[in-house]
């Protein structure tokens, strides 16, 4: 009876662990489809397969688009970097305080009233500039190979690495490269795979297990890296009621922030006033079908108070925020030239976008500017520009020009001395705005990139739980623009989004390989 009794139990025990064997056979943390899921297949994306595959996990990476690259793509690619390896081996002397000294020259060139104090959040800053210098010897480390570091603009110091392998060219060229190593890594790329939800153990806040797909699918996985871009195709999200231009029609549809998206809802908490960053407001126009009429070394920018902004000649980054300014301030940003500079077609003025007068008054009629005070700022303009002419003119225009900053009422159209901008197309023409017509040609917006996300600790990207900053959602880390908000005020600093992306990617993919392998 004993005997029957026991194996009776025995019997029962097997049945009821067969059962919970196979409830354990279809639960999230018992089939993992692979250590690591990367959302997003441009720079930050690629950058973390490839580190996390380094380093031995098992990775799969999801793009939405038909093919990899999205924004990073569309870039130049150009990554700024300070004190590196390439840099000495071509005699180029920098240092990283020279370039975390850039990045506040170029925020301090915000207006007052627009300036966030707390942005960029200097350690990290100097986290993402020492960084940098690892950046480029790691690429150095999977082959890729770099010419002498550049200027860009009005940023003349030698600090820009592009890519220089042969078959490979701008931020397309390093995101093929880094899909090469990926895939020579076994990391499985998966397009036309749109990611829609972080999956947790017991919702936001919670251990990560993988994520799901368009279309009900799950990918089970030990760590979810979010990379997959900013908001720029859906600014109005963030920034309410702005008229903006997307600098690549071929992202007009895709940036749509959905990364970011998916890390609030999986309990990471949004950094404070998001930013859209604008570059070269001029080029707006190109971008929605009308030749360019007035470049940035061309005429003056006034606001529709007839107020002078005085950024036409300096870096891009800087100039591009004031349409956002403008719009902010109910109104408008105009560049104001004349038959000196250029002369719009008939087809352009019918477009809205461009206005004429034959006399200053009536342009400021016809534009909705302040007619006094636009007058009054081109008769300031035009002795600035005559000054200027006859320095030019004279036997020693170096040394004359040290004289000219005080007349530029702006400051902000730093006049250096000519020997020392190697690009003409940095200095202003400084001609004179006369007749016989005169043009308001309106910039918009041209937004390439945004800065927002959610909050990371830094030196890992593990995303902090908005409960508790304390603390890390465990399994959750953010990379490129799903976390660059600390990095900037209004102001982006060239060449800088590229080694954020990679850097943070990079970082992100050895900080979930490790914990996928501890888990």
């Amino acid at each position: 009876m004993k005997k029957e009794w026991f194996t009776g139990l025995v019997f029962v025990l097997l049945i009821l662990a067969a059962g919970f064997m196979g409830c354990q056979g279809t639960a999230p943390t018992s089939k993992l489809d692979a250590d690591v899921v990367v959302v997003g297949g441009g720079l930050a994306g690629m950058s973390a397969a490839v580190e996390a595959a380094r380093n031995g996990a098992s990775v799969i990476l999801v793009e939405k688009q038909s093919a990899i690259g999205g924004a990073s793509a569309q870039s130049g690619g150009g990554m700024g970097a300070a004190g590196t390896s390439v840099q000495k081996q071509h005699g180029i002397v920098d240092t990283a305080q020279a370039w975390v000294d850039m990045f506040y020259k170029r925020s301090d060139q915000t207006p007052a009233k627009y300036r966030n104090k707390s942005f960029p959040v200097e350690s990290d800053v100097r986290w993402l500039v020492d960084e940098s210098v690892h950046t480029i010897d790691w690429l150095l480390k999977l082959g890729m190979t770099f010419g002498r570091p550049y200027g860009f603009g009005v940023d003349v110091a030698e600090r820009y690495h592009s890519i220089s392998n042969d078959g490979y060219r701008g931020g397309a060229g390093v995101v093929k490269f880094l899909s090469e190593k990926a895939e020579d890594l076994g990391v499985d790329i998966r397009v036309e795979t749109k990611a829609v939800k972080v999956l947790q153990e017991m919702g936001p806040g919670s251990r990560v297990i993988g994520i799901e797909i368009e279309g009900g699918r799950k990918i089970y996985a030990k760590a979810v890296i979010l990379a997959a871009g900013g908001f720029m195709s859906d600014v109005n999200k963030y920034l309410p009621g702005l008229e903006v231009v997307v600098w690549s029609k071929q992202l007009s549809t895709s940036m749509l922030g959905e990364g970011i998206d998916m890390a609030v809802e999986a309990g990471g908490e949004l950094w404070e006033d998001p930013w859209a960053s604008g570059v070269d407001p001029e080029q707006a126009l190109t971008v929605e079908g009308l030749p360019l009429i007035a470049r940035t070394n061309e005429g003056i920018y006034v606001d529709s108070s007839g107020t002078r902004v005085g950024v036409e000649g300096g870096s891009s980054a800087v100039r591009g925020n004031y349409p956002t300014f403008a719009q902010l301030d109910g109104g408008k940003l105009f560049a104001i030239i004349s038959d000196a500079h250029a002369t719009p077609t008939q087809e352009q003025i019918d477009s809205g976008r461009v206005f004429k007068g034959s006399t200053i008054a009536e342009l400021a009629a016809n534009a909705g500017i302040n007619p006094a005070k636009l007058a009054s700022e081109i008769a300031a303009y035009n002795v600035i520009a005559g000054a200027i002419a006859a320095l030019k003119a004279s036997s020693a225009p170096d040394d004359a020009y040290n004289g000219v900053d005080p007349l530029d009422i702006e400051h902000a159209n730093i006049i250096d001395k000519p020997s020392m901008i190697p690009h003409d197309n940095t200095r202003k023409t400084y001609t004179r705005i006369e007749g016989p017509a005169f043009y308001a040609v309106e910039l918009l917006p041209n937004i390439a990139l945004t800065f927002g996300g959610v909050k990371t600790k830094t030196g890992t990207t593990e995303v902090l739980d908005k409960n508790d900053l304390t603390r890390v959602i465990p399994g959750l880390y953010a990379a490129g623009e799903n976390a660059n908000r600390n990095f900037y005020d209004k102001v982006y600093m060239s060449g800088s989004s590229t080694t954020q992306a990679v850097a943070t990617g990079k970082v992100a993919g050895r900080t979930a390989a490790t914990y996928a392998a501890a888990d």
